[in-house]
């Protein structure tokens, strides 16, 4: 099997080591570069769209996803998600066609107008 990531390699090394154990199925792991990330796989698979080389795609940024399923890239994997406990998020994390699902949240913030100079400190 071959299996693209851009998880972070102390968690994925772990995960494939319990699979492989468990499931017999030797995984080869094809990661990037901490600059490009998911980047730089996300447009790898679009560029092997004709001749995919890539069994399995998990990374921690969604929209990368959203926009490979989108394209018509990721196929259902007859796989049964997690279940989402928390009624709000049901049928938020996954795709209609069983194509791709989360598994885990993870927060991210940005700041729309960068910082203030001159702002004032919290209160305490």
């Amino acid at each position: 099997m071959v299996l693209y990531s851009s998880v972070d390699d102390f968690v994925l090394r772990d995960v494939v080591s319990a699979f492989e154990a468990e499931s017999g199925v030797k995984v080869r792991l094809l990661g990037d570069t901490e600059a490009t990330k998911t980047t730089g796989l996300l447009e790898r698979l679009i560029a092997e769209r004709d001749e995919p080389r890539a069994d399995v795609w998990w990374s921690s940024e969604p929209f990368g996803t959203i926009r490979l399923a989108g394209m018509g890239l990721l196929a259902p994997a007859g796989i049964t998600p997690p279940e989402i406990t928390d009624a709000a998020l049901r049928g938020r994390l996954d795709a209609a066609d069983g194509s791709w699902f989360g598994f885990a949240l993870r927060a991210r913030a940005r700041g729309a107008g960068g910082l203030r100079r001159g702002a004032a400190e919290p209160a305490a």
